[in-house]
């Protein structure tokens, strides 16, 4: 079996890693009070508060913009069709 990665799927691991490192980590270190504790993140009922689903919510908006949040979904459905070898890479 060949487990080689192929350039394209390594772009595209590079590319993940530069949204995170950019856009996920700086919102992760303004927001630190929030999400650094199980006491701020969720209400009694023990679900999100509000403001961290805002916070997910806009990772995951701009990660549809840059193509991301459905890399490995079915192409018949919208996704990039990435296989497993290219899940696990990435």
């Amino acid at each position: 079996m060949d487990f080689t990665i192929d350039p394209d799927t390594v772009a595209i691991a590079e590319a993940v890693l530069r949204f995170v490192e950019r856009e996920v980590l700086p919102l992760q270190e303004r927001h630190h009070d929030l999400l650094g504790s199980e006491r701020t993140l969720f209400d009694a009922s023990g679900r999100y508060v509000p403001e961290v689903l805002a916070l997910r919510q806009q990772v995951r908006k701009r990660s549809a913009e840059l193509g991301f949040y459905t890399l490995f979904g079915d192409e018949k459905l919208g996704g990039g069709g990435l296989g497993a070898q290219a899940m696990v890479h990435v």
